[in-house]
């Protein structure tokens, strides 16, 4: 039986107080000042993006994550091999968007040295919305993409044609700058899922999910 779940009344609250108010309750967590403003920034950043499944509605996760020490809020990463246009790195578990930052950061200069650049990492927190990095190479001109492999994890998907989870949701982002999009630079995301986990904990159970089993027919709330 579906959970007896409404959806809350809808409340606007200015950007800044709540990248403010997602700041502080990072360094509740445990977060360095400087650390816990990166990471508010890319929540409020999504959600001003219209992407609210990345947003601030993410907090109770980062909380849990955290919580049970499945993510180290003061660790900082490490860069395990350097190659000049291809960089391995360690997040030591700590908070993905910082890695993921400094590893964009690093691969627009090495992709301006070099002509190309590639960075593999492993041991991060959840690095947020993928398109956000991938807006940011565009942004500097160049064509950039990042995909996730979950490590093997969170095997939620089903395989077509499946009615129990498989596969992880592997999602892609690709961005490109103007000069192939006319106009601001621009940034695309897909993944294997239809819908996020937090989607699906935000559906009004008294609808259907807007989902649908291999035959089309649509799904009722899980």
């Amino acid at each position: 039986m579906a959970p007896d779940h409404k959806p809350a009344a809808t409340v606007t609250i200015p950007a800044g107080e709540l990248r403010t108010y997602a700041r502080d309750i990072l360094i509740q967590l445990g977060a360095h000042s400087a650390a816990a403003a990166e990471v508010a920034d890319h929540l409020i950043a999504a959600d001003l993006a219209g992407v609210r499944s990345h947003g601030v509605a993410l907090l109770p996760w980062y909380d849990e994550l955290i919580s049970t020490g499945q993510v180290h809020p003061q660790a900082t990463f490490e860069v395990l091999e350097d190659k000049g246009a291809a960089v391995s790195i360690d997040g030591h578990f700590g908070l993905g968007q910082v890695c993921a930052n400094a590893a964009v950061e690093m691969l627009i200069d090495r992709a301006r040295r070099n002509g190309l650049a590639c960075a593999t990492g492993k041991n991060a927190g959840h690095i947020g919305r993928l398109g956000h990095y991938t807006t940011e190479f565009a942004r500097h001109g160049l064509i950039g993409m990042v995909v996730i492999n979950y490590q093997g994890a969170d095997q939620d998907v089903a395989p077509f044609g499946g009615r129990e989870g498989r596969l992880s949701n592997d999602p892609l982002s690709i961005g490109a700058p103007e000069i192939l999009f006319p106009g601001e630079p621009e940034a695309r995301e897909t993944a294997r899922q239809l819908a996020t986990g937090v989607e699906i904990e935000r559906v009004d159970w008294d609808r259907l999910v807007p989902l649908g089993d291999r035959l089309g027919i649509a799904a009722p709330a899980p």
